[in-house]
C-alpha cells in the first residue's frame, strides 16, 4: 500500500505467478475440466481475516468457513516457514 506504484515487470511476475497458483489449485481440487479461474474464486471467497505482521502471518477463517474439498486439498495446511515469502503462514478456524 505504501511506496512507489508497481512496474511493468514488476506486475507481469505476478501475473505469472498467480496463473501458476490458479492453474494449481485448480489441479489439486479435481479434475482437470473444472475451471482454474472458478476454482480460485471458490477457494478465496471465503469470509475471514488476514492478522499479518513481520515474519509471521494468520488466516482466520470462521468455521462456518470450512470447505471438505479444501481440507481434502490440503489447501489450508499450514505451511510454516515459507521461505519465499519471508514468513511463517498459520490458518486458523475460529
Amino acid at each position: 500500500p505504501d511506496g512507489p506504484p508497481t512496474t511493468a515487470p514488476e506486475r507481469a511476475a505476478l501475473a505469472a505467478v498467480a496463473t501458476r497458483w490458479r492453474v494449481a489449485t485448480a489441479g489439486r481440487m479435481g479434475p482437470s475440466t473444472l475451471d482454474p479461474v472458478a476454482v480460485v474464486a471458490r477457494v478465496v471467497r471465503r469470509r475471514g481475516e488476514i492478522d499479518a505482521d513481520p515474519g509471521w502471518i494468520e488466516v482466520h477463517l470462521d468455521l462456518d468457513e470450512v470447505d471438505v474439498d479444501v481440507r481434502r486439498a490440503g489447501l489450508d495446511i499450514d505451511p510454516g516457514w515459507v521461505p519465499w515469502l519471508g514468513a511463517v503462514v498459520r490458518y486458523r478456524y475460529v
